[in-house]
């Protein structure tokens, strides 16, 4: 058994995972008696967990459940249950909440990716699907990462160690941050504008003017030569539909992308060839 657990009148709560599998699927009836929930801390740290199962019987998720699984890229769950506090800290993997048995699988990547930005979208979820009402849950994402965007770049910015580095220091650490943050950004807006379900013109109007308005062409091209982002054709197709780059951001990506999945340098060699241009003119061996 991979699991320690505690049995609660006619109830099991898993408490510990032990195991070292990959992906891993919680039973729903152990001993007979049907699994409700999954305990404080009960994958914390499991770093070899890349996707994890829940049955329909689990009802709740105590606090830290999940924390830290770093490997951790999908959570998929028939129903969804009562989540703790922080369950999803140190998850930075997770692109995936699949909900077996529902048609619209936009959600499976949205709920993932707005849990940074919006504590109560696995809640939100739940709601909706109750009232059977999605389009109230895509309208409230919308409006949780519209206000996620105009907030500061630097806004929740911690130096580490205070007080140990001098102002020099601290201020080239809220430039990384900011560096980050943007990238964050443009994942979370380019995600949005491809799995567009329900999304209304205004809403895309603003995710495009704050895509392209307020980012510099070196934030954008760093952003997009930075993982995950470069890996998912996707994402650049749909980046280049919105007017996002021209001839030289396609070349300038293809220099800067460290080892590009094949179909990414096919795209973004095409992008150059639409243009009139010879790239490999320009490569010197």
């Amino acid at each position: 058994m991979d699991f320690h657990y505690l049995e609660n009148t006619n109830q099991i709560e898993i408490t510990k995972y032990l195991g070292k599998d990959s992906i891993v699927t919680i039973p729903e009836k152990m001993d007979e008696k049907p699994v409700t929930s999954i305990g404080s801390k009960a994958f914390l740290s499991c770093g070899e967990v890349t996707a994890l199962y829940l049955p329909k019987t689990i009802h709740t998720v105590g606090d830290w459940a999940f924390c830290h699984m770093k490997s951790l890229r999908k959570l998929s769950v028939e129903t969804i249950p009562t989540f703790g506090r922080q369950v999803w800290k140190g998850c930075p993997m997770l692109s995936e909440i699949e909900v077996r048995g529902l048609d619209n699988q936009d959600v499976s990547r949205l709920a993932a990716s707005g849990i940074p930005f919006w504590n109560d979208t696995m809640k939100a979820l739940k709601e909706s699907l109750a009232d059977n009402n999605l389009k109230n849950w895509f309208f409230q994402y919308d409006n949780a990462l519209m206000l996620y965007l105009q907030k500061p770049l630097d806004e929740g910015f911690v130096p580490g160690f205070v007080g140990w580095f001098d102002d020099g220091d601290v201020e080239d650490d809220r430039v990384s941050y900011k560096k980050d943050e943007i990238k964050k950004r443009v994942f979370f807006v380019l995600q949005r504008l491809q799995y567009n379900s329900f999304l209304q013109k205004e809403a895309q109007d603003f995710y495009v003017r704050k895509l392209l308005e307020e980012n510099s062409k070196s934030d954008l091209l760093e952003a997009l030569s930075h993982k995950p982002l470069c890996d998912d054709v996707e994402k650049l197709k749909q980046f280049r539909a919105i007017g996002g780059f021209r001839i030289l951001e396609a070349k300038v990506l293809l220099e800067h992308i460290d080892m590009p999945e094949p179909e990414v340098t096919a795209f973004l060699l095409s992008c150059t060839k639409d243009e009139g241009d010879d790239f490999f003119a320009t490569l010197t061996l």
